[in-house]
């Protein structure tokens, strides 16, 4: 499953138990090294969520650099 589909996935579930920002943003700074060189809009247009959804996606990014920047690493948890 590519990133897109990744997304439209996980936002259709997250519409359901009211929680679409949270799911947004936790994905994009997951996958934000993936991500970082797309355009903002266009991704949001693809994955189905309003433009104005830019800025978050935008914001987004930047914290993951920032963290980066400061010595974290965003990780998933081994089960």
């Amino acid at each position: 499953m590519d990133i897109i589909d990744q997304f439209k996935s996980a936002l259709a579930a997250a519409k359901l138990n009211r929680t679409k920002t949270a799911t947004f943003h936790s994905m994009v700074l997951i996958h934000s090294e993936e991500l970082e060189d797309r355009d903002a809009l266009d991704f949001c247009r693809r994955v189905g969520v309003e433009d104005v959804w830019h800025i978050e996606f935008t914001k987004m990014i930047l914290a993951a650099r920032m963290l980066r920047k400061l010595g974290f690493a965003i990780t998933k948890k081994e089960d």
